[in-house]
């Protein structure tokens, strides 16, 4: 009886999950483990993931507060609580894929709420470092520093995101194609999203603001993310003509790149400014971000461009173009 219940809790557990390689490592081992916890508690209950996700934000908030007094229980408690806003994070999707209750405009607010909670957790930290260093650290030091991070980390994270979903779509295109032999449905509508959210209709004022920063947000990452990784517009005409064969390839060669992205995704980041914070050099997770992860990040550039290149050669040849 024992084994059957810790059979169906381990069943449910990956029900609740991304595709493997669309998980990032401390999502799979830390945070979606504990998130789960949660999620058991409230699948039952009327409580929606959209209102767990406004619940991260309030931790995102406390966070930031918490880490802007400068003090060294400022940074750790601040950084504890950064944690639970990431659980949270984790949970709101987790509820959402067990509910089965997944929409468009909740992976718009997850989206805002992720980007959020960074924001006032930077803010908060650069608050607190000029009050904690004083005159030990130059303020143009301090700012600077935060100022390479700031960007890199938005930088990883908006090119990051726009490749696991297009490999999660990928993936859920494979499978739809398997259920139904629909051959007709076009690419463009993995390339892009924008087609889903132009059916979000509302006289909600925040709703329609949500949705028109989503859509400047999208059109920003589906730029970066082609110059970047230099896949760019002009190869989906041959795509298109070869949908199959270049979603197999995809799904094949992005598998393993995929969750090397992880270790600059942004559960890897507040993972980071955790273990930082615990060793009470938290300001050098922000020299951490700014060098060594910047260095991981063009190294991954570099490897998506070798591996997008690899797929157009394979369908050229296979056209024999």
């Amino acid at each position: 009886m024992r084994k059957i219940l810790i059979k169906n809790v381990v069943y449910e557990f990956k029900k609740s999950l991304k595709p493997d390689s669309a998980e990032e490592f401390f999502d799979i081992y830390f945070y979606r483990p504990i998130a789960f916890l949660f999620v058991k508690l409230v699948a039952r209950t009327n409580v929606s993931p959209n209102t767990v996700t406004v619940l991260g934000m309030i931790w995102g908030v406390l966070a930031g507060l918490l880490l802007s007094r400068g003090t060294v229980h400022g940074f750790f408690y601040g950084a504890l609580i950064y944690q639970f806003a990431n659980i949270f994070d984790c949970a709101d999707g987790q509820l959402a894929r067990l509910k089965k209750s997944y929409s468009e405009l909740g992976r718009i607010l997850d989206g805002f709420v992720d980007y959020f909670n960074v924001t006032a957790v930077y803010i908060g930290s650069y608050i607190g470092f000029l009050k904690y260093f004083n005159h030990i650290l130059s303020v143009h030091y301090v700012f600077f520093v935060m100022l390479v991070a700031s960007i890199s980390t938005i930088l990883t994270s908006v090119v990051y995101d726009k490749l696991k979903t297009k490999y999660i779509e990928m993936i859920k295109s494979i499978e739809k194609t398997q259920i139904d032999k629909d051959q007709n449905s076009d690419l463009i509508d993995v390339f892009e999203k924008t087609n889903s959210i132009n059916s979000i209709t509302s006289k909600n004022l925040f709703v329609k603001l949500l949705v028109f920063l989503y859509g400047l947000y999208n059109s920003v990452q589906n730029n970066l993310t082609e110059n970047f990784t230099f896949l760019k517009s002009r190869k989906n005409g041959l795509i298109i003509k070869n949908k199959e064969l270049y979603r197999k390839l995809y799904i094949k060669k992005n598998s393993q790149l995929l969750k090397l992205w992880g270790i600059v995704g942004p559960s890897a980041h507040a993972f980071y400014f955790f273990v930082f914070a615990l060793l009470s050099k938290l300001f050098l997770y922000f020299v951490f971000t700014a060098s060594v992860l910047n260095v991981v990040f063009v190294i991954l550039i570099v490897l998506q461009f070798v591996v997008n290149r690899e797929i157009n050669f394979i369908i050229k040849e296979n056209r024999g173009v």
